[in-house]
């Protein structure tokens, strides 16, 4: 049942524009996070999970559509959910709430959501802690985040840019001090850095993107906890 999912997401990719993780995607050693069968990894979990949840509720974040470019809406990954609301924080195209994921319960009562989506987004948030607190306070337990962000990546500030993340960064942000529990964080589309100044940095892994699929199973503290264990 699981490679009749991976095969479904394939084709729903061709009409999202979201290239989905592929076993005949070229995959370097040595990094053993890269190379995760497709059926593992976190987007496919996260659309298992919600397809688990009768008439879900979902927000996905950063949704508003750039000048000349196709919607990013993934709202094709949950297709029976009862509400799926588009949220950025400033108006536009795609966006049905205007808010800041500083704030997001706000907007949203505490235990009130099913799943959150972030494709493209967490790069771009000033304090990715309090995002990922504020995100885990408007999860009902049983529910989940799927987080996409970059791991090595041109500067593109829309307006503005500034993390990068490593598995080890995401999984520091969504711990299980905030009451979750990472199912899935891999890397994705590997890549190499190329600089004159510095020639041995081709030789050393680097990925676009970074993938994280995480469920709440506990319960959310008032404000962000530290997780020293790791």
């Amino acid at each position: 049942m699981i490679g009749r999912l991976s095969r479904l997401l394939n084709r729903i990719a061709g009409l999202v524009g979201y290239p989905w993780p592929s076993a005949r995607t070229p995959v370097p050693a040595p990094r053993i996070e890269a190379d995760v069968p497709p059926d593992l990894t976190a987007v496919v979990q996260f659309v298992e999970e919600l397809a688990r949840i009768p008439n879900p509720t979902i927000v996905e974040l950063g949704t508003r559509r750039q000048d000349g470019q196709q919607s990013t809406r993934h709202s094709v990954w949950v297709p029976h959910a009862e509400q799926y609301t588009g949220v950025d924080y400033l108006p536009g195209e795609d966006v049905d709430l205007v808010a800041d994921v500083h704030e997001l319960s706000r907007h949203f009562p505490q235990e009130s959501l099913d799943g959150v989506v972030a494709c493209s987004v967490f790069e771009h948030i000033k304090y990715p802690w309090i995002a990922a607190h504020q995100i885990a306070t408007v999860l009902k337990k049983g529910g989940c985040v799927f987080i996409h962000t970059h791991q090595t990546f041109a500067l593109h500030a829309h307006p503005h840019d500034y993390w990068r993340f490593s598995t080890e960064g995401l999984q520091a942000l969504f711990s299980p001090a905030l009451g979750l529990t990472v199912l899935s964080c891999h890397y994705q589309y590997p890549c190499r850095i190329v600089s004159p100044d510095d020639p041995a940095q081709a030789a050393n892994p680097s990925y676009l993107n970074v993938c994280l699929m995480a469920k709440k199973t506990g319960a959310t503290p008032d404000a962000f906890l530290p997780d020293f264990t790791r």
